[in-house]
């Protein structure tokens, strides 16, 4: 098996991601349904943040915004 050009592995994750988001008219649109799906637990989150009620010493965490990605993640990274 010969190994593919990079314009045929290209055509390739082109096709596995319009596979994934089939139905979806593009990202925007999926994540502002991931985004509405999740808005309270984010909100609530933020709010935590913003009120000083977190650890900056969690594990894997240095700064604000890292920590919301990592517990969006991992939600046993916040507790």
């Amino acid at each position: 098996m010969k190994p593919r050009t990079v314009e045929e592995e290209r055509a390739s994750i082109h096709l596995e991601l319009d596979r994934m988001y089939e139905g979806y008219d593009g990202l925007s649109e999926m994540l502002d349904d991931l985004l509405r799906a999740h808005a309270h637990e984010l909100a609530e989150k933020i709010r935590a943040i913003c009120h000083g009620a977190y650890d900056p010493g969690a594990p894997g965490v240095d700064q604000v915004g890292g920590m919301v990605a990592a517990d969006l993640i991992d939600p046993e990274v916040i507790r």
